[in-house]
């Protein structure tokens, strides 16, 4: 939650060194975007992201959780990647593009991580990892305001806002590939003690309802 988090706010805080260069590394390009342009742009990313909420958890009860994190994730830090090139040389609308698919992708976020919960989660201990995979939301923002600020004003200027975040997204997306999975029962390295309390858990809550 923090990744997808810090790349949904990151734009949020860059377009004030992307369209004033005396608040950051004036060596840059500043966009001529007046007040109604960047307002655009920065709602672009809710009109995709109402889109995959509708199906999202569906999508991920059925087929797995897994991969679709790792998909929107995967996604998102892409085309955080390209925000500078879709910003300087595509415009408005690219940028508009731009982030209208990163929503789509995000939109995924919130079903999908709720449904790996239901699969993860021990009824004892679910309040608390609920609690603090959702906190994930705060942190990202908080972490992203004074980041964003160092990196406009650094010698990569506002671009580099765009590709540290990246970056820093798709090394989480490999990680994830290599050591995440759907369910305790399809986890690789969990301990058969850990594994049984987890499934034995769920499976006493299930029958319960």
């Amino acid at each position: 939650m923090v990744i997808a988090y810090a790349m949904r706010v990151n734009l949020s805080v860059g377009i004030v060194a992307m369209t004033d260069k005396s608040s950051a590394n004036q060596e840059f390009i500043e966009l001529h975007w007046n007040e109604s342009t960047k307002s655009t742009v920065l709602s672009s990313f809710f009109w995709g992201y109402l889109i995959t909420q509708v199906y999202a958890g569906q999508m991920a009860q059925k087929y797995g959780g897994k991969y679709f994190l790792v998909g929107s994730i995967g996604v998102s830090a892409f085309l955080t990647i390209i925000t500078p090139i879709s910003a300087i040389h595509g415009g408005v609308a690219a940028m508009c593009l731009n982030r209208m698919v990163q929503g789509m992708a995000q939109g995924f976020i919130f079903p999908v991580i709720n449904v790996m919960l239901s699969k993860w989660a021990p009824k004892s201990e679910k309040s608390r990892l609920v609690s603090f995979v959702f906190s994930g939301t705060q942190f990202g923002s908080l972490v992203m305001l004074p980041v964003a600020g160092f990196l406009a004003s650094s010698v990569g200027g506002w671009p580099s806002i765009f590709y540290v975040g990246g970056v820093i997204a798709l090394v989480w997306v490999l990680a994830w590939c290599l050591m995440g999975a759907n369910s305790p029962a399809e986890h690789h390295t969990i301990s058969e003690a850990e594994k049984k309390y987890i499934i034995t858990s769920l499976s006493n809550t299930t029958s319960k309802k």
